[in-house]
């Protein structure tokens, strides 16, 4: 991704390093609304042309199943009614941008990147090495010490096992099954339907998930294909993103849940922002120490972006499930007690405000329909100011609130499936 963007709109020589003998993670990839405009730019490709090659579907919102107390389903449409992002093969995402991709391509793996702060030397695993005015490292979770990220409490899943099925006839929004140990997310593609059961592998072993996932896919008919994966991830943000001459990128720099599908939206961020930086130290004679402060200040935004984001994924706990289990009590307590602690003070008031503002929507306003499949079929239009927490409008809070019972005056998990 950042390679195709770097090609459409910087200015430099370009050396495209992977390895492909890591294979991508492959899993059906939701996005958000940011997404397919992205696409279209990079690749100038139609969607007739992109669905072909990436098995898109059109995703419109998210439907929730078994959260909270109030509604056995709602449905967290995008705003302004009509948008919608897209359902990709993430297996297939990174072949069709190299195409369009202009740069010297290095099929190769690289073992450390290091800075001097006036250049960037990528060492190789054969040994040798290259030296370039910046680089942009994507090459996945950080293996530096604890004190280099900031690990964020209140998510407290861990795992994923990863299944794919058949394709389904409900393809215009991903699902969010809430379950015993976790939550379930199925994403509809043309071709095939990606299913993940996130968990919290602290609290509870595969093999019990697992069972539970059969007993999902079993009463809903789908016949697997049989192969199943185990996928661990941190939920984090690193402290540095930008450092001087090397930018972290990706999983490189933080990682989040899928439940509201932010990842991708934020590595544009990162990128457009590292576009920025490289364009701004070759134009600007200011002092390096000059740039490297803006460098830092731009940084520490999208940290804090990245932060507001992960507490608004948090606070879908916040209200529990229709699941009285270990997996959902420990969550539901986790974000209240990680939200309140005294280093997140700042933002857990800007997560009030945003939060009690949103009250102020009527539930009618926002089409929580509990069977929201005809989508072709939009409510008017929400009166209230764009205001964002992290992605997040007024509204996203006001239907998450509504939809989980938080906004229904239920304080206690009441009505628990046990």
């Amino acid at each position: 991704m950042a390679a195709v963007h770097f090609s459409k709109h910087v200015q430099c020589e370009l050396h495209h390093i992977y390895d492909s003998s890591t294979p991508a993670i492959g899993v059906g990839e939701g996005t958000t609304p940011s997404f397919p405009d992205w696409l279209t730019e990079v690749t100038g490709l139609s969607f007739a042309q992109l669905q072909k090659r990436l098995y898109i579907t059109k995703k419109f919102g998210i439907h929730f199943e078994n959260w909270g107390q109030t509604h056995s389903r709602f449905f967290h449409r995008f705003l302004p009614f009509g948008r919608y992002a897209y359902h990709i093969s993430a297996e297939n995402l990174s072949g069709l941008l190299r195409e369009h991709i202009n740069s010297t391509h290095l099929d190769r793996r690289v073992t450390s990147v290091k800075n001097d702060g006036t250049k960037a030397r990528i060492t190789f695993e054969e040994g040798d090495s290259m030296s370039f005015d910046f680089v942009v490292d994507a090459r996945g979770f950080p293996k530096e010490s604890p004190d280099d990220v900031i690990h964020l409490p209140w998510l407290t899943t861990s795992a994923a096992l990863i299944r794919k099925g058949p394709p389904v006839p409900f393809r215009r929004a991903t699902r969010s099954i809430a379950r015993h140990f976790g939550w379930v997310f199925v994403i509809p593609l043309l071709t095939h339907t990606s299913y993940g059961y996130v968990f919290n592998e602290d609290l509870n072993i595969a093999s019990d998930v697992g069972m539970d996932f059969s007993k999902l896919l079993d009463d809903e008919g789908v016949v697997s294909d049989g192969g199943e994966r185990l996928i661990r991830f941190p939920s984090f943000v690193r402290k540095t993103m930008f450092d001087r001459r090397v930018f972290y990128i990706g999983n490189a720099a933080s990682f989040l849940e899928p439940l509201q599908a932010t990842a991708i939206s934020i590595i544009l961020i990162q990128i457009e922002a590292a576009k920025f930086l490289i364009q701004t130290r070759q134009v600007m004679l200011e002092s390096e120490q000059s740039l490297d402060q803006i460098q830092q200040t731009l940084s520490e935004q999208i940290q804090k972006h990245v932060i507001r984001i992960s507490m608004f994924v948090g606070w879908h706990y916040s209200m529990g499930s229709r699941f009285d289990s270990e997996f959902w009590l420990n969550a539901v307590n986790t974000f209240r007690s990680a939200t309140n602690r005294a280093e997140w003070k700042f933002l857990r008031s800007e997560f009030d405000i945003h939060r009690d503002a949103s009250r102020n929507i009527s539930e009618s306003e926002l089409g929580l329909a509990p069977e929201p499949f005809d989508l072709g079929v939009f409510p008017g239009p929400v009166n209230v100011m764009p205001q964002a927490f992290g992605s997040f409008l007024e509204t996203s809070f006001a239907s998450i609130g509504y939809g989980t019972g938080v906004f229904g005056g239920i304080e206690q998990n009441t009505d628990a499936v046990r």
